[in-house]
């Protein structure tokens, strides 16, 4: 049996050719992803929100299973439409009363999370480990409330 029929050839993601176990030459590493295909953060982040912004009109009272409510999707619409509008994402998380969590994250200590709801925007904050929490702003100051958010996470 040839031995290096034995051997396994993926090391880190590449593929090594078979050239390269001949001792006659050089060792050649083919990659085995398309690098094309590597998408940054922020486009993880969109493809993630556009996934969920879609799954939401699926959800029927009780998704959660307890009482989670089914979503406006007026509503779902607009938020999606801001979301959307600004350059660098928040993540979209959904609540079990039909609110939804917008939230920008430098790290365990410091993000923010903005629920939004029909009712208006209550925005929480950790600040090197310190928590703040603001009034509840009318959901027409939406907007400004993510570019004036996601600008801070994107100039960290």
């Amino acid at each position: 049996m040839n031995p290096a029929a034995l051997l396994d050839t993926t090391i880190y993601g590449a593929q090594l050719s078979p050239d390269c176990l001949k001792p006659s030459t050089t060792p050649s590493i083919q990659p085995t992803i398309d690098i094309s295909e590597i998408l940054t953060i922020e486009e993880k982040i969109r493809k993630f929100n556009n996934e969920l912004f879609d799954g939401l009109s699926k959800l029927k009272q009780g998704w959660d299973g307890y009482q989670g409510k089914a979503f406006d999707l007026g509503f779902v619409n607009q938020i999606r439409h801001f979301v959307e509008s600004i350059s660098y994402p928040p993540m979209v998380f959904a609540g079990g009363n039909g609110q939804l969590q917008l939230e920008f994250r430098k790290d365990g200590n410091n993000y923010t999370e903005i629920e939004v709801s029909s009712e208006g925007i209550e925005i929480f904050r950790m600040e090197n480990g310190h928590p703040f929490e603001e009034q509840i702003r009318p959901i027409s100051e939406l907007q400004k409330t993510l570019q004036e958010y996601q600008f801070n996470y994107q100039n960290s």
